[in-house]
């Protein structure tokens, strides 16, 4: 059933937005501020699929953030022209779709199984931008295509086996270190990397050691 929330301004609860269930719900307009624990709890069950956020903000700056976490072969979250104070913990979580989006703090992917995410025309305004800490377990088929990095340290920041098959198109990049990428163990870490341009980066593409068949052209 398809159930629509617009226009809505949510404040002072423990959560703005928490979902447990539920499907097909579309989000638009909702703004989410001074929340106790944090503005949007996704915790979805196996019928949690087919949520869009559309135009909202999330704009409280204290808590723990926000956690994306679906145990479901693909969960089709989308959020469009969304603004976040503070980044989502992206958990175990696939086929998930940020278009237009505006991260105040880093997004963070912190756990294996996630698959299939897209960041399209993002603007990244932390000292980081996308970071992977799940060492030895890995993201996978991530998409970064027209974004804006405005980033004094790391647009991006690789650890040690926790990416495989990253795409990187047409981005920008402005200050710090455009891409950063410690280690791997014989993975395809990058499908390709294009297009992209690094403005007053110190370097542009940092790779320590273990690099394997990346495409880097443009």
């Amino acid at each position: 059933m398809l159930r629509i929330f617009e226009d809505v301004i949510i404040e002072n609860s423990y959560y703005g937005i928490s979902i447990g269930a539920g499907g097909d719900n579309t989000f638009t307009n909702v703004e989410c501020k001074n929340s106790v624990t944090r503005d949007l709890n996704l915790g979805l069950a196996y019928i949690g699929q087919r949520f869009t956020f559309e135009k909202c903000k999330f704009i409280t700056t204290t808590g723990t953030g926000f956690q994306c976490f679906n145990n479901v072969n693909k969960s089709y979250l989308k959020f469009i022209e969304c603004e976040f104070a503070v980044a989502p913990l992206m958990s175990q979580i696939t086929d998930v779709l940020f278009e237009k989006c505006i991260f105040s703090k880093k997004v963070t992917f912190n756990n294996p199984s996630n698959k299939r995410t897209k960041f399209l025309n993002c603007f990244f305004n932390d000292t980081y931008g996308i970071e992977f800490t799940a060492i030895s377990s890995f993201t996978e088929d991530l998409v970064v295509e027209g974004c804006t990095f405005n980033c004094s340290s790391y647009g991006v920041y690789i650890l040690y086996q926790s990416l495989v098959r990253g795409t990187f198109k047409n981005n920008q990049f402005n200050g710090g270190v455009g891409i950063y990428h410690a280690n791997c163990n014989g993975e395809v870490v990058f499908n390709s990397i294009s297009g992209n341009q690094f403005v007053g980066c110190s370097t542009g593409i940092f790779t320590t050691q273990a690099f394997k068949s990346a495409k880097i052209t443009d």
